[in-house]
């Protein structure tokens, strides 16, 4: 599975926080505190899909993407 955007033309991808986590923000905050957090990615995809508010934090730049974002399953 990938969880992506594509950002002013450049591709990025859903990845895990320095503990190891995918981390899903409520819109307008990137507190650790109102994340949410999940080992899968599926797991990820599937709360994205049922909060469309919701962003996840993307590489390259370690930015939280709140628009456009893609799932794929592979």
């Amino acid at each position: 599975m990938e969880v992506y955007a594509h950002v002013n033309g450049a591709r990025r991808d859903a990845h895990r926080h320095e503990d190891g986590l995918f981390k899903c923000y409520p819109k307008g905050t990137n507190l650790v505190d109102t994340a949410r957090c999940f080992s899968d990615l599926r797991d990820a995809a599937v709360f994205l899909v049922q909060h469309p508010a919701w962003g996840i934090r993307m590489q390259p730049g370690s930015a939280i993407i709140y628009e456009g974002i893609q799932i794929a399953r592979r």
